[in-house]
């Protein structure tokens, strides 16, 4: 059972939602700086580890001087198709006991362009030059996450109650309430859904949940039981559209310089549900309601690229590039809405809809790659790539308070420091015909304490004129995810005497993302 803990309660369920607040813009800050490339079918096929090989159009993305290396004029374009896999399970025996599988899919189109090669002429020093424009997909955020499972212990109803009793004073008077002026939009919803309503025989705005029921002795306790869902549904990419120059030095030396526009969007839908499995079991009558989430997001940015490639001896390459912050300028729209049905009635409420605008500086990113040829038989490269999310910040734009992210901004150096994410590379292309070509890839990515894994193969043909063709498939293993539904919550128990923790639902996504491409393109 639980009683009203007048202080305690909404010291730290006000900390709690505020700590989820900022954790959720650092996360979403990390997953649009990092860069999650799917690149040409060839790139692809050799695991993306293209720092030091150039030549194909999918590599100017990682090294601009890759334009630089091939001798020829050339253009093609990459379609495919992706899907998302996930598998997710609570952590609990006391809700989301329920595995839940989900495929999602789509068509994409993830790299296309062209470059264009200029002769000078010249039998050593600046024999050649290239220009070029390649647009390509920089990371996929295609996903669907859905939990299901019963749950006696706690609601989310009974949450959103302790949400609202941690608001001050003034914010939780019931007029503030109705018109959606309190400090937590979402307390204003539930109250206006009758989710959550007022106890009018407790001194002060005291707010209970439509799950909980009410003793003789005051105390508050879980109704019943109630079947709880989840859903977490994203939508959208990051997109670079690159404008590449490169020179070629005595084919000994190349350098490369891009222009990057990206094109961030994102789109997610949230929901959280929870069903009673006897109604008559709660006071109020509750059958179920329904919390939905809409968020998108849009942003353009710019960057710069530079690059190089050696050859210092025959056969051996080395490569190395270096791409600056990006400065994203993101405008968002977001809108919560409630349905909730008890006894014969039915309440639903919708926030008013909101938007804002600031900017995101991703942190400098750099790699290196060394590749070595073995006669026009097979090529081997590694590459290592590494970026510090700890760099990263938010900037105000359209508030006169320039201060407002530095809260925000001190955490992601100390409290919920992201931390920087290693990634190496391994590519090897095999040709056992001249015509024909046959490819492998491995990713290891690691931040913190969380691992990626990505696994690639892929085919290739070059036929006597100047068309080819390549198709590739890749496999990326993503870490689990942990999802906190909501919050934990304080409870005074009667026979002990004392306070204890009854811990929010939590669900462990497990994720796979299969994306198969196919090149065509024509040399000239």
């Amino acid at each position: 059972m639980k009683k009203i803990i007048s202080l305690i309660i909404p010291i730290l369920v006000s900390s709690a939602c505020f700590a989820q607040d900022t954790y959720g813009i650092i996360r979403d800050g990390v997953s649009w700086s990092e860069n999650e490339y799917t690149g040409s079918a060839r790139t692809i096929g050799m695991g993306n580890a293209v720092t030091a090989t150039g030549g194909d159009i999918g590599t100017i993305q990682f090294n601009p001087a890759g334009s630089a290396v091939a001798t020829y004029s050339q253009v093609s374009f990459t379609p495919g198709a992706s899907v998302s896999i996930t598998k997710t399970q609570g952590d609990s025996k006391d809700y989301m006991q329920n595995e839940v599988k989900r495929t999602t899919g789509r068509f994409i189109f993830p790299n296309g362009g062209f470059t264009l090669k200029f002769d000078t002429g010249n039998s050593s020093g600046l024999k050649r030059f290239t220009m070029g424009f390649t647009a390509s997909v920089t990371n996929d955020f295609n996903c669907g996450i859905y939990g299901s499972g019963t749950n006696d212990k706690s609601s989310y109803a009974s949450f959103l109650a302790d949400c609202t009793n941690s608001l001050d004073d003034k914010s939780r008077e019931p007029e503030k309430l109705e018109k959606y002026e309190a400090g937590d939009d979402i307390c204003s919803l539930a109250y206006n859904a009758r989710v959550t309503d007022r106890m009018l025989d407790v001194g002060g705005n005291y707010y209970i949940g439509t799950t909980d029921n009410i003793s003789g002795m005051g105390d508050i306790y879980m109704g019943g039981r109630v079947e709880q869902g989840t859903r977490h549904q994203i939508s959208g990419n990051k997109m670079d559209y690159v404008i590449n120059f490169g020179v070629d030095i005595s084919d000994i030396l190349y350098l490369g310089a891009n222009l990057g526009i990206t094109s961030l969007i994102y789109d997610r839908q949230d929901a959280v549900s929870e069903v009673a499995t006897d109604s008559d079991l709660f006071q109020t009558g509750f059958k179920d309601f329904t919390y939905n989430y809409s968020y998108r997001a849009r942003g353009n940015g710019v960057y710069g690229k530079f690059g190089a490639i050696v050859t210092p001896i025959a056969g051996l390459r080395i490569g190395a590039a270096i791409q600056t912050p990006t400065s994203i300028r993101i405008t968002e729209w977001f809108q919560h809405s409630m349905t909730h049905h008890y006894g014969n009635s039915l309440q639903s409420a919708v926030s008013p809809a909101s938007n804002w605008t600031y900017r995101l500086v991703t942190p400098m990113l750099f790699n290196v790659g060394i590749a070595y040829t073995f006669r026009d038989i097979a090529v081997i490269s590694v590459d290592y790539e590494r970026m510090n999310y700890e760099l990263m910040r938010f900037k105000a734009t359209n508030f006169t308070d320039s201060n407002f992210f530095d809260r925000t901004n001190t955490d992601i150096r100390g409290q919920y420091a992201p931390g920087a994410t290693n990634r190496i590379r391994a590519g090897l292309e095999v040709k056992p015909i001249p015509e024909f070509a046959i490819r492998a890839g491995y990713n290891y990515a690691k931040n913190l304490d969380l691992k990626t894994n990505v696994f690639s193969l892929g085919l290739g043909y070059i036929s006597s004129g100047s068309f080819f063709c390549d198709i590739a498939a890749k496999l990326t293993v993503q870490p689990d995810r942990v999802n906190k539904v909501y919050g934990d919550m304080e409870m005074y128990d009667d026979t002990s005497g004392s306070t204890v923790t009854i811990p929010g639902p939590v669900t462990i996504s497990g994720r796979k993302l299969l994306n198969i491409v196919g090149t065509l393109g024509w040399r000239f």
